[in-house]
């Protein structure tokens, strides 16, 4: 099954500068359907022009907006792919990835990224392994964060709670979830749940037996739910998913 937005993205014009700030917001309000809906390369543009959108536009924003709109054009042909004979829907894993761009943007916020997928749990010891992309997204943390550690610990804990609820609902889906009530311990024993991050200072922390001190509160905060989620009676939650001698998934 394939999945594209071209004959959307074909409906884009580019329009002149000087015309009025209804025509940007119509644009950028269908570049925003095109991005969330199979455009994933486009998420973070696209959130940036809705952020000029809401705040005062300018000339610049006009431009940027007619260089998304190209770039959208030059990719009209990109679709997503599901294949149905390569997954064991009985044996599922959710893939959360996250990333942050530390205070790179106005006010010295930060920009969060997620990407939620499915694969088969026996394939993911494998370095390289197939998936189902399921859903993603782009948008700026509303707190300022004063180190990089803070700002992928905030987008780690949004995008595991999206990947939470997406293994609630195949659990649901494939019989593994036996009561609303205990959702999350339910699908949490049923079904594998990686996190990825490129931030090594989290990945330690996180990977730690003792949790380690940090000076803030909010922050620390973050941190315990995270590990609260990654650790299961003092063992990682991803070990009880695998016999002895098998390699451990981080």
């Amino acid at each position: 099954m394939h999945v594209d937005v071209r004959d959307n993205t074909r409906n884009f014009k580019p329009f002149a500068i000087g015309e009025e700030l209804t025509s940007l917001r119509s644009v950028v309000g269908g570049l925003a359907w095109v991005s969330r809906y199979g455009r994933p390369d486009l998420a973070y543009r696209v959130n940036e022009l809705q952020r000029c959108c809401h705040s005062k536009s300018t000339v610049q924003s006009l431009k940027d907006a007619n260089q998304v709109v190209e770039l959208a054009l030059q990719g009209s042909d990109f679709k997503i792919t599901f294949q149905t004979d390569w997954i064991d829907w009985n044996d599922l894993a959710v893939l959360t990835f996250s990333d942050a761009s530390f205070a790179n943007e106005a006010e010295f916020k930060s920009q969060q990224g997620r990407i939620h997928s499915i694969t088969s749990r026996n394939d993911v010891k494998l370095g390289e392994h197939k998936f189902h992309l399921i859903g993603f997204g782009s948008s700026t943390l509303k707190r300022v964060c004063r180190a990089t550690l803070q700002g992928e610990a905030y987008t780690l804990q949004g995008s595991i709670e999206s990947g939470d609820k997406l293994r609630a609902l195949l659990c649901e889906l494939t019989g593994h979830l036996k009561s609303v009530k205990e959702w999350y311990e339910q699908s949490q024993r049923a079904m594998l749940h990686l996190y990825f991050t490129d931030c090594r200072s989290l990945r330690d922390h996180l990977s730690c037996e003792v949790a380690r001190k940090v000076q803030d509160k909010r922050l620390g905060i973050e941190l315990s739910a995270l590990r609260q989620a990654l650790w299961i009676n003092g063992e990682k939650a991803c070990e009880k998913y695998h016999p002895a001698g098998d390699e451990s998934v981080d």
